[in-house]
């Protein structure tokens, strides 16, 4: 297979690489496939190169056992090692045609080393017989995006949503990537986001959300969610200041001014613990330079001492 382009290795995130979930993964799949896969090697936390060690020793003793060449397939993946985990996926289902999950296996691997068409057939063919798997869905809808078939990205992205709609990552992707497909879908993304929050609280979506509104030049839908987030946080100063770099951006640098005056007031009247943190010195920090530069550019303002 080719090298993954860099439209595909932005993805990995997806796949969540790390060897502790793999081994989950693989215990629920290879569950799922009729029994459970539970060796020694799966209750580990060693580097990839160990658990595929310990897997040839654990096939050199049971060769016959579609399970673990299954879970060596993936291991292989992690290396990226694409060429011998199709071929141990191929092993295993030729030693057990009933393990659902090796289409699955293969669009994920074939996706991963860059044959985003091939990937597309083979998840297709497993969301026939599995239409409600998640991350199936989600994997199609990935491959589907990067081919740029936004339509059915959109249908895949949705199923995966309506799969997991508590999942603040599956939101937060589903979201990124509408964006991503240009102008027309760009209002629908911050809607998604909008939407995630409402079912998740998920700040992550708020600050996405947020950078789609800059990017958009939407400074007063940006100034209000940023307001929002300060009424909601038990550090409020922090979302004033972005209120500060959110009206210089827009040209606004009265106003800009006028808030920086007002958080250095606030920042004054916080407990002395909290004054005295390092973070709080490096806002007022910040905030003190914002206000100098834009001095420079706005009438005189009253002065900032507390209680003026």
């Amino acid at each position: 297979m080719r090298s993954a382009p860099p439209t595909i290795s932005s993805h990995a995130g997806f796949f969540r690489g790390g060897v502790a979930l793999a081994v989950a993964l693989l215990i629920v799949a290879l569950s799922a496939a009729g029994g459970a896969f539970v060796p020694a090697v799966a209750a580990r936390h060693d580097g990839v190169a160990e658990k595929l060690a310990a897997l040839d020793r654990e096939i050199a003793k049971a060769p016959t056992d579609a399970r673990l060449w299954f879970a060596r397939a993936e291991f292989s993946r992690l290396e990226g090692n694409w060429r011998a985990a199709l071929a141990d996926l191929d092993r295993a289902a030729r030693l057990d045609p009933s393990l659902e999950r090796v289409d699955l296996a293969r669009a994920r691997v074939r996706f991963e080393g860059g044959d985003v068409a091939r990937a597309v057939e083979l998840v297709q063919r497993y969301l026939a017989r599995r239409p409600a798997d998640r991350e199936g869905q989600e994997l199609l809808a990935r491959a589907s995006d990067a081919l740029g078939d936004a339509a059915a990205a959109s249908n895949a992205w949705d199923a995966a949503v309506a799969l997991a709609p508590h999942d603040p990552d599956l939101r937060f992707e589903q979201a990124r990537q509408r964006f991503a497909r240009g102008a027309a879908h760009r209002e629908i993304a911050i809607a998604q986001c909008d939407a995630g929050v409402a079912v998740t609280g998920a700040v992550a979506l708020e600050e996405l959300a947020l950078r789609f509104e800059v990017e958009l030049a939407a400074f007063d839908a940006a100034l209000r969610r940023v307001a929002r987030l300060a009424d909601r946080s038990p550090r409020p100063e922090i979302w004033r200041e972005r209120a500060t770099e959110l009206l210089e951006r827009a040209g606004r640098f009265d106003a800009a001014r006028a808030a920086c005056i007002e958080l250095e007031r606030e920042l004054a009247r916080l407990p002395a613990a909290r004054r005295r943190l390092p973070a709080t010195n490096d806002l007022r920090a910040r905030i003190t330079e914002r206000r100098e530069r834009l001095s420079a550019m706005t009438a005189p303002l009253p002065s900032t001492q507390s209680g003026r």
